[in-house]
Formats: C-alpha cells, structure tokens, sequence
C-alpha cells in the first residue's frame, strides 16, 4: 500500500476558524455519513464511515471503540475527546489556534475579567462561523486581554506590538530614550506621562504614518495611568486584516491506499474474499501504525524531540473515489502525542522544567508525562517507510490467506499476478482526467502554465457525493462491464491456490546482505543511509514472504554487518534541532574504500608527493600559444555572449577572457597527474577546453573527454572537435581490452566534463584506467551544481581540500539587464559567509545561510521563484514551465520573425526517479498537443516514438 501524509492546518485569524477547520476534517473523512447511520455510502462507502480508535495511546485521550464525530472534533481542537479538557497550548507566537481555550497567567495579570476567562475557557467549539465572543457593547478600547479574546492570540504579543508601535514613533518624535517605557515595564507609573503622550491616540502612536496601510508588526496602544495598555476596537481590525497568521497545526492524515487489484477484490468479492481482504488490510494498517509508534511519535520538550507513549489514532476505512472507482484506503488521523517529561538526562529533565515554567503555569500530569503536539518532522520523514512496512504486510496476509500471487514490487507496491493491466486500467482513471481536462484548458486558449494544471486538477475533481451502497456497486459493475468483465470474474482471479509465503532461508539472507552492501545496494545512488532506508528495501525484497516483525529484525540483523559503517556526526550550528534520538547515518565499506582509493590516487599522482612529472606541453610553446591567445582575449568580465554557443565560423579562433586564458595556463603547467578545476555553469569553461585542446594536438598529444549523460558527451565531442564517450561506455571499452594503453596511450589527457554528476565508484575506476596507463585527467566541475545520480560527493571533497584551485567566476551567459536578479542571485549562493574563506570554490563548512537566503529573496522578488506544495506538485509544475517555453519558441518560429528550428528547452533533476517522472509527463504533453504520434517502441526499458514537427 501506499502511504501519504497530509498536514491539517489552517490559518486563522480567530479562534473559531479552528472549530470550523475541525468539523471540517470531520465531514470530510466521515464523508457526510449522519451519525445515525442511515445506509449511506458516500466518499467512503458501504458504511464504513465511522472512525475507529487505535493505538497505544488512544485510551489516554479518550478514544475507545468506535470515534463519534465530536470526539475527532475535540482531539482536532487539541482538548480531551471525551471531556473536552485542554490538552495542547498554543501553538506557536502569536498563534491564532488553542490560545483562547486556556485563561493564562498573561491574561490575568493583564486584568481579565472572570467573566472573560469564563467565556475564553468555553473552547473554540462554543464559536462558530469563524466570529469571536459577542462584543462588549459600547466598548472603544479593550484591554490586551480583551483584545487577545478577539484575534485568538496571547496578550503578550499583543503587548510587543503596541510596544514596538510606540517605540516607534518615539523615536521618529526625537525621544532620547525611546525604550524607556517598553522595557521597564514595573516602571509604569514613573513613565505614565510619556507613555500617554506617545500613544496619545493619534497617528504617531503607530509605526505608520497617515494615509499608509498598518504594520502587521505593530499595533497602535495607548497606556493609561493605571499602566495597563488598551486598543481601540478599530485599530486592532485593521491589524487583523492586514496580518497574516501563522499556520496552526490540527494535526495530520496518512491516507494508506491499497493496490488497485485489492481494492477490486473489495469491491467485487463476495463476503469470504471481502472478509479476508478486510482482515488484511486491517494487519496493514495496524503495521503502519505500529512502525509509527515505534519510530516516528515524538514530541518537543524543553525544545528536545522526546518519544512519546504511543499515538491516539481515530482511522476510517473508505473504498471509492469520487469518480466512483474502486479504491480502497483508509484514513489515519493523528494529532497529540503523551510524552515523558522527567526525562533520565538531567539536561532534558531542567529543559524540561524550564519550559513547564514558561508554559503560564500549567501543571503536569503526575506521572511524569503530559501532552504535545506530534513533531512533524519526524513523522512526515517516516510515513513513506510505513507505508512500505505496511504493503509487504498486505501481500503477506492475503497470500496466508487465499493463496495469490504478486507481480513485481515497484516503488513498494505490488498488483496481484492474476489482474490484467487493461482491467487495472480501466479503474485508473484520475491521471487521464486531469490531462484532458489540461488540453482542452490550453485549446481553449490558456497558457499551459502551472495554474493552468491546477485549474485542471480542480476542474476535473469530481463533486464529493452521497450515494446509497446499491448506487455505488451499479456504477461500479457498469463500469467493469464495459471493460468486458464481470464480478464473477474478477472473484476467479483471487481463486485460492496451494501457493503459501516460504520464509527467506539462510542463503537467501546471506544474498540479500550481499545486494544491500554492494555496489547496486543501499549506496547504489547515495553516500549514506538511515535505518528507514533498510527497511523500505528488506519490504520489497521480502515481496509476500514476511510480516512486519520479521521485516524489523532482519533490518536490525544487516546493521550488525561488518560491511555496514555507522557515521558518528556532530552537526550543530543554526537551524540544527536537538534530537534525544537522532538518527545515525549509515554506509558500507565498498564505498569509503572507493572514496580512499579515489583520493589516495590523486594524492599519488601529484609532484608534490614524489611523483613523476606529466609534462604535456614545452613551456616555451605553451607561452608562445597563450600569447597568440591573450592578444585577442577581452578583460575580464568583459563581452555579453554565452561563450559556450559558439557559432561554426568562429571554432578555428576561440576568443577567451584573460581569466580563460589564466586557467589553461594554469591546467597545461601543472604536471600532475589528476587537474581539477572549477567554473559555475555559463563561464565558459568548453570554449576554454577548445582552446587547450587545440595546443594540446599542436604537441602531438591525443585527447578524450567524458561526461555522465549521452547528450553531455555529444555535445562535448562536437563543440571541442575530440572524441567523447559516456562513462559507462570508456569504463566497457577499458574493462574489455587486453591492454588499456591501446585505447588511452600513454601521454594522452582526458577531459572529464560535468564531474559532480560521475559517481564516486565510477570516477575511482576511471582514475585507476589513467594511472595504469599515464593519462593526465583535467576534471571540471562546479559543487553548486546538479550532484551525480550514482553514490557521489568526490569532486567536491576534492575541490574543497585542493589549495589554490584554478577557478572561473564571471558568467557570460545570464547576460542582459533582465537577467541582473539571476546574476547576482548566483553570486549570493556561491559567495561564503566568512570573508576569509572566499576562495573560487569558497569553504568547507562556511555558513551560507545569510547568502543562501539573500538568493532567494532576489529571486522571489523577481518573479522567478515558486513555491510548491509537494514534490510531485513541483515537477508537475516544472513541466507546465517547459511545455509552456517550448510553445512559445515554436510560436516565434511560425510567426516568421526567424526560422523555426528546435528550441533548446530543457528541464533538469538531481534523481533518476525524478528524471523518469518529468520525460513521462513531457511525452504525455506531446501526445496530447499532437506532436508525438504511432505506435510506441520499447527497448531496454525505454519508449520511443515519431514526431510529426522538429522538437527540442
């Protein structure tokens, strides 16, 4: 089964907002069903709307048996299901969530009425519609107290921005000492008379000035002589409205969807197949939980993310879509957590009391515990795991149970062996939907844009329903008719065999620690790996033969392994949490023994060390060159064009900068063996590899060059005028030669393009080809660039520890005044923080976070960077960009403003997975609009297909 977590949050402006949100989240995974029960099956269908209470800690919260619909409501309001006392405080600064259902300490000493505390304690549920508590009639100015009741946030905050606001004006009034008054506030009566003039109720008293819209950082505040801050109802209006409130957390939805043959199975079987597919979704389900519990229920403390007792889980078994289909899944809400808060580490134990203290005297639990809100970090990074976890369980039981057999696991997932594709299909509609409904959107003469996609996710969203059980298996079994089946049918498919799970003997183990240690392992495309990782592997490896415990002990058995490598880090500095568990980081000794390998050979190969010189060019000559060069190069920083597209009638005289003339230099007088050297994408560093390349056959030398993709390669080969192969096919020819000097002969260079995106194994085995056979390597690269699909990191461990490395730093090719946020975003990325450390590369271990976030706002501020909720949702995005580029070159092109020819329009992804997804969603885009047309060829695992017009 798949697992998908969904964060239920909400922005609200006021304390009703999170009663509204709860009752929501309720409706919505009860589908509508009335507590009462009467036969409906709605979004979730066959009566299996109401929620039932699992977990260790659901008898904690109040949740037992089945879930009324205002239990889930309390629990998603953060109070007790059954008793509805509060269980969670705000959340937050200045959050406009559970505040409201608790009187704090603030609010008393800020002179609440009981009355007030009376109504603030009746809980966001008493508030409906979004509105807060009736207003006092005739009130013009409210205590912060008062105030806090209205906008759902703590009267502290409220008291910082009134603070801030007079702060403010005081200081534009020419006051000496502005913070006098804000910052002795015990003080109050012996500054009564200049707070009053501050916020005499005028315009000064904010921190805007007339006409200007207010801050949402700043709240106009008058202090009277008792020393007690008021608002005026209207001032704090127009701060609500203009403020924009941080998201309060409700809590989260891990959707568990089985495979679409399992959900026919549901759908169509009769009771005993229905009963067997029930009881095992359900040990799915209880394995997803499990894992969560055991792995991923934390709550903060003292800032620490402590494991809490378990999880209080209400889950909803629903089994359509909103287009009917077949679709099993059930919904897993979570929201607080009990955690331990007299922890054995004395460090936690005082963090722990420190924030009791802060905490507005809210007391503990007697035992020791009490409640947070589940740390969504750690959640959201272990629900993919789960839901593996939860998948192997699901073939597991139902293979026990009636005897099928499973196809092959992709992605964690299996189908049933027996189910046709064109029946899975035909209950697989969504995708299909959503294109079509994205064509007709851009016929109709919309950009093929991201909000366009969105546009067609919505448009194409069936309307949730409510439909009689009976309604439902119609509209089913009509639907599996036309498909040329019948439930008869598919129940034959689930036929029970002899077949039975055969649990994994000892040799199957010693293969799989094997495989998981190796080259095609665990690091296969990673340097590193974590517990999880292992996990997710085992499930799909054990296909239908082990459950849920056998899957965890196997995992904790391979990190007993001698090849497996513990990675003890100590990682501190801004933004790292401090964790009571952290998680260590894994890896194998095949890849740090290719890592040292790797080094230990470009450490041998250099003079320094003893050895032999590699000279490849007579110094004479090599000045006389570079001078014929330098007599055409432009300064520095000098020239507008991209230097890497070079038209044909230029190739004979490349025209370099000075600082492409300085790094051939510097690359052709080294003399050893391994060159690196570094340039951002844009510098020029092919038309560079031109001109060294020509000095190079003008002494005699022969000359290669390599690149991790085929287009690279190609490109490479056309542009320098040299032979070029991917790495993998120089790493064939030289595996299959008897000697390897007949394809690199001695004194010959390689140059190896792009280095970041080579892997760690295949650079190693490449450098062991040129120290066998006395090849100089000149490596170019840039960290900041894409990394390597495969296990890599190399170059840039490289780079940052090789002094003084030759470097290019202008960029020729985000050219143009348009262009200056690009520019100097780039800039901003690759510039260290320590001013010391600024070397081309910059340093190791540099804090780049100030930089980092300076790029980033340049960028948004120009319009050129978007968000995304999800990464499916950022590709899909990523797409629309490319599509929508791509048709406007072929626009320019047909409008004959100049001729038409392939755009080079190209999107990029640091993921093999994430590279698959982007070209099957390009190619969905050709074959809709027409350009990609016939019949499909498939080969070694790839698909090819005519073009009906030239494409990029």
């Amino acid at each position: 089964m798949i697992a998908t977590a969904k964060v239920l949050r909400v922005r609200a402006r006021n304390p009703g907002a999170i009663a509204d949100a709860a009752v929501a989240v309720v409706a919505y995974v009860q589908g509508g069903q009335p507590e009462s029960g009467a036969g409906l099956a709605g979004y979730d269908g066959r009566g299996q709307a109401r929620g039932r209470a699992r977990g260790l800690g659901a008898d904690l919260v109040g949740l037992r048996g089945d879930v009324p619909s205002e239990a889930l409501a309390r629990l998603l309001r953060g109070e007790h299901a059954v008793t509805g006392r509060p269980l969670l405080a705000a959340v937050g600064k200045g959050s406009a969530g559970r505040v409201s259902r608790v009187a704090t300490a603030d609010d008393a000493s800020s002179g609440a009425t009981a009355g007030r505390t009376a109504d603030v304690a009746g809980g966001a549920g008493r508030l409906k519609n979004g509105a807060g508590p009736a207003e006092p009639r005739g009130a013009e100015q409210l205590t912060l107290a008062e105030a806090s009741t209205f906008v759902g946030v703590r009267a502290t905050y409220l008291r910082r921005l009134v603070r801030r606001a007079a702060e403010a004006a005081a200081a534009r009034a020419g006051s000496a000492d502005p913070g006098n008054e804000a910052t002795n506030d015990k003080r109050h009566q012996a500054d009564s008379d200049a707070a009053t003039a501050v916020g005499a109720g005028s315009a000064s008293a904010s921190g805007s000035r007339p006409g200007e819209s207010p801050k949402a950082d700043e709240l106009v505040g008058e202090r009277g002589a008792d020393g007690r801050w008021r608002v005026r109802r209207d001032e704090l209006d127009g701060w609500s409205a203009q403020r924009t409130p941080p998201a309060t957390v409700l809590g989260y939805d891990v959707v568990c969807a089985a495979p679409k043959s399992v959900s026919l199975l549901w759908a169509f079987g009769d009771e005993a197949l229905r009963a067997d597919v029930a009881a095992s979704v359900d040990a799915a389900v209880d394995a997803v939980i499990g894992y969560l519990e055991r792995h991923a229920a934390f709550g903060m403390v003292g800032g620490v993310s402590r494991q809490a007792m378990g999880l209080a889980v209400a889950s909803y078994l629903h089994d359509v879509s909103r287009s009917t289909e077949a679709h099993l899944h059930t919904h897993i809400i979570i929201n607080a957590v009990a955690v331990p808060t007299e922890p054995d580490n004395p460090d936690l134990a005082e963090a722990a009391r420190e924030e009791a203290g802060s905490a507005g005297g809210r007391s503990r639990r007697a035992g020791g515990w009490d409640w947070r809100a589940i740390d969504g970090e750690v959640l959201l990074g272990h629900v993919k795991t789960a839901g593996y976890l939860g998948a192997a369980v699901l073939r597991h039981e139902l293979s026990v149970r009636r005897g099928v057999q499973w196809g092959p696991v992709r992605s964690g997932v299996a189908e049933l062996a027996a189910f046709p594709a064109e029946l899975l299909s035909a209950f697989s509609t969504r995708h299909g939907e959503v294109m079509e409904e994205f064509a007709q959107l851009v016929a109709d003469g919309f950009e093929p844009s991201g909000a366009t996609a969105a546009a067609a996710q919505r448009g194409s969203r069936a309307p949730k329903r409510v439909l009689a059980d009976d309604a439902v298996q119609a509209l089913q079994v009509e639907r599996l008719t036309a498909a040329g089946w019948t439930p008869v049918g598919v129940c034959a498919l689930a036929t029970s065999t002899e077949h039975r799970p055969r649990p994994p003997d000892e040799r199957d183990l010693a293969d799989l620690h094997d495989l998981l240690a190796g080259p095609l392992g665990l690091t296969e495309r990673a340097t590193t790996f974590l517990r999880r990782d292992i996990v997710q592997r085992i499930a799909a490896w054990a296909a239908d033969r082990l459950d849920a415990e056998a899957i965890e002990r196997l995992t904790d058995r391979f990190l007993a392994d001698p090849r497996v490598v513990v990675l003890h880090t100590t990682v501190t500095g801004p933004g790292h949490r401090r964790r009571n568990e952290p998680e260590p980081p894994y890896t194998v000794e095949d890849l740090l023994r290719a890592e040292d390998t790797l080094f230990a050979l470009c450490r041998q190969g250099q003079v320094a060390t003893g050895a032999v010189p590699r000279r490849l060019v007579d110094p004479a000559r090599l000045d006389q060159n570079l001078a014929a060069i330098t007599a055409t190069a432009t300064p520095v920083g000098g020239g507008g064009t991209d230097r890497g597209e070079s038209s044909a009638d230029q190739r004979d005289a490349p025209e370099l900068s000075a600082e492409q003339v300085e790094l051939v230099r510097r690359l052709l007088a080294s003399q050893d063996l391994v060159r690196p050297a570094v340039g951002p994408a844009g510098t020029g560093k092919t038309e560079a590899m031109r001109a060294l390349t020509a000095i190079l056959h003008a002494a005699g030398r022969r000359v290669f060059a390599t690149a991790h993709g085929g287009r690279q390669a190609e490109e490479l080969a056309d542009r320098i005028g040299i032979s070029a192969r991917v790495v993998a096919g120089w790493l064939t020819l030289l595996d299959h030669t008897d000697d390897p000097a007949d394809v690199w002969p001695p004194g010959s260079v390689l140059i190896i393009d792009e280095a970041t995106q080579i892997g760690t194994r295949e650079a190693e085995r490449l450098l062991r080809y040129a120290a066998r056979t006395g090849t100089v390597v000149i490596l170019l690269g840039d960290p900041a660039q894409l990394g390597s699909v495969g296990a890599g990191g190399w170059f840039t461990h490289l780079a940052a520890h090789t002094p003084d490395i030759p470097a290019l730093a202008t960029v020729h090719r985000q050219a143009g005044p348009d262009l200056a946020p690009v520019r100097a975003a780039l800039g901003a990325l690759r510039t260290p923080a320590d001013s010391a450390a600024r070397a081309p590369l910059g340093a190791a271990g540099a804090d780049s976070a100030p930089a980092t976030r300076a790029a980033l706002q340049r960028l948004a501020a120009d319009g050129r960077l978007h968000l995304a909720d999800n990464a499916d949702a950022l590709l899909e995005r990523a797409v629309d960009d490319w599509y929508a580029e791509r048709q406007g070159h072929a626009r320019t092109g047909a409008g004959g403003a100049r001729p038409a020819r392939p755009a080079k329009v190209r999107m990029m992804a640091e993921k093999h997975r994430d590279v698959e997804t982007l070209n099957r969603a390009a190619r969905e885009r050709l074959t809709v609009d027409g350009t990609l047309t016939g019949p499909v060829l498939r080969t070694a695992g790839r698909e090819f297909q005519a073009a009906t017009r030239s494409s990029p």
